[in-house]
């Protein structure tokens, strides 16, 4: 898979939010969607990612068409990528500086330069520390590892990030889908890039003692976490409705993904990759007539 920066012009869909959910590795079928956005030349004026949907969105924005799908092709299995033994030594399942600096130098590299210099807003949703509420960081905000660092940094197997003095957290733990967000900020229309198939909803979770717990001097992170479900399916009742009435455009998978933050196989991230671009590519001529009208 080539990884680069595409030399095409670009056309924005006016008035129009993309809002990137994040779901761990299951972000690799939304890096499919939008490495097909970038072969049909279409991007959006406001991005908005969660977690991994924030790393997607990084690699949108700076047109390095296949870079994420390449980077986890070199280095998913490597365990200073992602293993317990980071975790152990570091405190972080996932290794930061090999994520950010050292496989970066051997294998797709990151167009910084591209990054900055492209329109787009891409705002990157993490949680606050101490309100367990949703921040909301601008592409210019702060560097930039830290701002995508904050908002993909998993709970219990990860440390809070610093960014301007304060502490951050995945920014599923607030605001799993940030279409409002997206709308508050004066976007006529939105399209949504989901991980889940559409009627999923979350269970109350399952250890709140252990939130409590381990959170103990956050104690309003704590109850972000134990209440997620909540806000995450009010959400999707919302997703569900606008969808229907048609104000919204919303592309997600139609079965579950099987990849999750820990699954190393390959052959699986691939075809969930390949589903994605498979998928938007049956779709396109649906969102270009939303896109238009």
């Amino acid at each position: 898979m080539h990884s680069g920066m595409l030399s095409r012009d670009y056309r924005q869909a006016p008035d129009t939010a993309l809002v990137l959910e994040g779901g761990g590795l299951r972000g690799i079928w939304s890096a499919g969607v939008t490495d097909r956005f970038m072969d049909l030349g279409i991007t959006f004026p406001y991005i908005i990612g969660v977690s991994m949907g924030s790393v997607i969105g990084a690699s949108y924005v700076s047109r390095q068409r296949g870079r994420f799908i390449s980077f986890l092709q070199e280095n998913l299995r490597d365990p200073r990528y992602m293993s317990w033994r980071n975790f152990l030594l570091e405190g972080n399942y996932f290794g930061r500086r090999f994520a950010y600096d050292l496989a970066p130098r051997r294998c797709c590299p990151f167009d910084f330069k591209a990054y900055y210099a492209t329109p787009e807003r891409l705002i990157s949703t993490a949680t606050d520390l101490e309100t367990g509420k949703p921040a909301y960081f601008e592409k210019n905000e702060g560097q930039l590892s830290a701002i995508i660092g904050a908002s993909s940094a998993i709970p219990y197997v990860t440390k809070p990030i610093e960014v301007n003095g304060r502490y951050y957290l995945d920014g599923g733990m607030s605001d799993s889908v940030p279409i409002e967000k997206a709308l508050r900020d004066g976007n006529h229309k939105a399209v949504l890039v989901l991980t889940r198939p559409r009627g999923y909803r979350k269970e109350p979770y399952g250890h709140p003692n252990l939130a409590r717990l381990w959170y103990r001097k956050y104690p309003r992170l704590a109850e972000s976490i134990v209440n997620r479900h909540k806000g995450y399916n009010r959400t999707m009742d919302l997703i569900d409705v606008m969808e229907d009435r048609g104000e919204i455009f919303v592309i997600r998978p139609e079965r579950p993904i099987r990849s999750n933050m820990l699954n190393k196989d390959l052959a699986d991230v691939e075809d969930h990759y390949n589903d994605g671009y498979a998928f938007m590519k049956k779709t396109e001529d649906d969102l270009k007539h939303y896109i238009d009208r």
